[in-house]
């Protein structure tokens, strides 16, 4: 499960450590590149994932490949410029698990962080 360059790092059945099992992870940006390869790496070590992006199919697909191999994973489309939805991303989390261990923000704005120079 866990890729980098799309290959397996590990057998894709077998945590590393298993040192997130029972944990629950939330990643934004998730639907590629360094999210992509953390959602993979957190499941693979036990956690249940929940996968944020704005690009749903890209999100399905990793969803698809976690549980193809055991693990737990969620897709909710979210736009992270948006309070609001940051507010329900959160929420349906806790709904869909009642708890958030681990959370990473890996999503930009990219036209919000050149304004800034």
């Amino acid at each position: 499960m866990s890729h980098f360059a799309g290959q397996h790092t590990t057998h894709p059945d077998q945590p590393v450590n298993g040192c997130l099992i029972n944990k629950i992870a939330l990643v934004t940006g998730a639907s590629r590149g360094i999210g992509e390869a953390i959602v993979r790496l957190f499941a693979q070590e036990g956690a249940k994932v929940v996968l944020a992006s704005r690009n749903q199919e890209e999100m399905i697909r990793i969803v698809e490949e976690i549980k193809a191999h055991g693990g737990n994973a969620l897709a909710i489309p979210t736009d992270v410029t948006k309070a609001q939805a940051l507010d329900a991303l959160v929420q349906q989390t806790l709904d869909a698990y009642g708890q958030l261990d681990i959370a990473v923000n890996n999503a930009v704005q990219v036209a919000t962080c050149l304004s800034r120079k």
